[in-house]
């Protein structure tokens, strides 16, 4: 049942997306998806389709080279510290800008020990907003794969989180069921 919710929504989501209407989005894989929490599950099937939802600060070019996606750039400050400039020009479906408060925000949410993508932003000990489009990552350690890590490090709108009551990540394994399991708000494209 599960699943045919969260593609039925995953069809609306196309659908209502304007220019992105006309593309069709094929879909098929052994096993459902789990959830669309996108803090919620490290599950290859899962994962996959919110991919198609949300975003991170860094994606894979067609090349398998790591390239800007929320993040317009990015610069190594120090061994532990590295600064990311978000794109101004992002809004969530609902209208709302995506800002640095969204990334403090979905930082915090991941690390929440009910999900299991934590490893995704292993190494970070903070996540610091430095002004309302850009943030600073402050490592424990290096880490030298960290702009491969973050690219399933999915940021998700605070407003929509907190006005939602989905602060918290879905404990799937205790069957939980919260309006970010069956819904997203995801960044709306740009032109």
């Amino acid at each position: 049942m599960l699943h045919r919710l969260i593609a039925l929504a995953a069809t609306l989501l196309i659908l209502a997306g304007g220019p992105a209407a006309a593309q069709t989005l094929k879909w098929a894989a052994q096993n459902d998806i789990l959830t669309f929490d996108p803090h919620s599950q490290n599950h290859a099937t899962t994962n996959t389709m919110i991919m198609h939802v949300y975003e991170g600060l860094t994606r894979y070019d067609r090349n398998y080279k790591v390239e800007p996606a929320l993040a317009t750039s990015w610069q190594q400050m120090g061994p532990l510290q590295w600064r990311f400039n978000l794109r101004k020009d992002v809004k969530f479906q609902d209208g709302s800008p995506l800002t640095a408060d969204d990334v403090v925000f979905s930082f915090g949410r991941i690390r929440q020990p009910q999900g299991t993508m934590q490893i995704y932003v292993t190494g970070v000990k903070e996540v610091k907003k430095v002004d309302a489009n850009t943030v600073d990552f402050l490592l424990e350690a290096p880490v030298p794969i960290l702009l491969r890590n973050i690219i399933d490090f999915r940021i998700m709108s605070k407003a929509w989180a907190e006005k939602n009551k989905s602060e918290k990540v879905q404990n799937y394994a205790a069957r939980e069921d919260t309006y970010a399991s069956r819904n997203a708000m995801a960044p709306a494209p740009t032109s």
